[in-house]
C-alpha cells in the first residue's frame, strides 16, 4: 500500500540519500505491467509528496486565476474571424457546461449573454467571487435540480487616446 501524508515524509527522512527509483518503490508506489515487471508510478508519488508538505494541486473548487496562476483581467478582445471568445477559466467560474444556451441582448456598448429562460440579471466579478467562495464542499452537496448560471454582461472598454506624435 502507498504512503502518504506524515508516513510518507518519515520515510522520505528516513531513507535520506537513495536513488528517485528506490525512494518510489520504499513508499510503495508500485504497480505491476501485464508481463510481470513493475512499474514506479512516479507522477503519484511525487502528488502524493507536495500533498503531505501541504501544497495543493487546485483540484478542488475553482479559483480566480487561470492557467499558470495569473489573474483573470475580466478583458477579451474580438479575433480577427469576428468570434468573441471567453475563456475557460470565465466558464468554470459561472460552472457553465457545453451545451449551455444563451440569449444575446445587445444595449448600448455592451453585450449581455442571459441564459435562456433566466431573467435578466446584473452579475458583475464581485458577484461571480462570491458565488465561487461560498461554493459548498463536494462532500456536503445535495443532489438539487439543475439550475441555469447567472448572466454575464461583456462590455465594450473606452476607448485608448493615442499619443500625440
Amino acid at each position: 500500500m502507498a504512503l502518504t501524508g506524515t508516513d510518507l515524509l518519515a520515510k522520505v527522512k528516513e531513507l535520506g540519500d537513495v536513488s528517485k527509483s528506490d525512494l518510489v518503490r520504499a513508499a510503495g508506489y508500485v504497480s505491476g505491467k501485464k508481463d510481470g515487471s513493475e512499474r514506479l508510478n512516479f507522477t503519484a508519488f511525487y502528488e502524493a509528496l507536495l500533498e503531505a508538505k501541504g501544497v495543493s494541486l487546485g483540484k478542488e473548487g475553482v479559483s480566480p486565476k487561470g492557467k499558470a496562476g495569473r489573474s483573470l483581467s475580466y478583458l477579451t478582445k474580438i479575433q480577427f474571424n469576428g468570434n468573441l471568445l471567453v475563456g475557460k477559466a470565465y466558464t468554470a467560474m459561472l460552472d457553465l457546461k457545453p451545451g449551455d444556451e444563451f440569449e444575446i441582448k445587445l444595449g448600448r456598448k455592451q453585450i449581455r449573454l442571459v441564459p435562456v429562460g433566466e431573467p435578466d440579471e446584473e452579475v458583475t466579478p464581485a458577484k461571480v467571487a462570491a458565488k465561487v467562495v461560498t461554493k459548498p464542499a463536494a462532500a456536503t452537496k445535495k443532489p438539487t435540480t439543475a439550475k441555469k448560471p447567472a448572466a454575464a454582461t461583456i462590455r465594450k472598454a473606452p476607448a485608448r487616446k493615442k499619443a500625440a506624435e
